[in-house]
């Protein structure tokens, strides 16, 4: 009997997980190749686009309150999608954030958009703030940018202390 109780507890958490997970751009066929005409039939409209440095454009699907998973879906100069790719995660922030290098401009080509941006104006900063997910764990990452140079000073990634509420809420509720 425990062990019925402990399956269907797990089935259930599966469950569960799977529709805290859900996203557009998940259960679509988005491959490389398609045109942004068929991207936008599938997924609808972006919630935001670039323009990047080499000529194409970046289109960013963000799923959940603030974001959870943001997919970027980069087309080329034929507007033909050469890159899909889920940009919060913990890799391609290490790739992508470098203090004292990254400018604000590549930070937000290689994120998309932020839940939440707030300037500092006695410290002279600038946060983005972004919520992303490490496996089941709801996290934050906050780049800090200073505002006269817009360039990276630090990134934090830390466990998400209101996972259900606003990103400006302080971890008291």
């Amino acid at each position: 009997m425990d062990k019925l109780i402990r399956s269907l507890a797990l089935l259930l958490f599966a469950v569960a997980l799977s529709a805290c997970t859900e996203s557009r751009l998940e259960g679509h066929a988005v491959q490389v190749g398609m045109t942004a005409a068929q991207v936008d039939k599938l997924l609808g409209a972006p919630d935001a686009r670039r323009s990047l440095p080499d000529g194409s454009v970046a289109a960013y699907y963000v799923n959940g309150p603030s974001g959870w998973t943001t997919w970027r879906v980069v087309l080329d100069a034929d507007s033909r999608v050469k890159e899909v790719r889920q940009v919060l995660d913990a890799a391609h922030f290490r790739t992508a954030l470098v203090p004292g290098v990254t400018t604000r401009t590549q930070a937000l080509d290689a994120l998309g958009p932020p839940g939440l941006v707030t300037s500092y104006k006695s410290t002279n900063d600038e946060t983005l703030i972004y919520r992303w997910m490490e496996i089941t764990t709801p996290m934050r990452v906050d780049l800090n940018f200073d505002l006269k140079t817009a360039i990276l000073k630090t990134y934090n990634s830390y466990w998400d202390p209101c996972p259900n509420s606003a990103l400006f809420c302080n971890g008291t509720r």
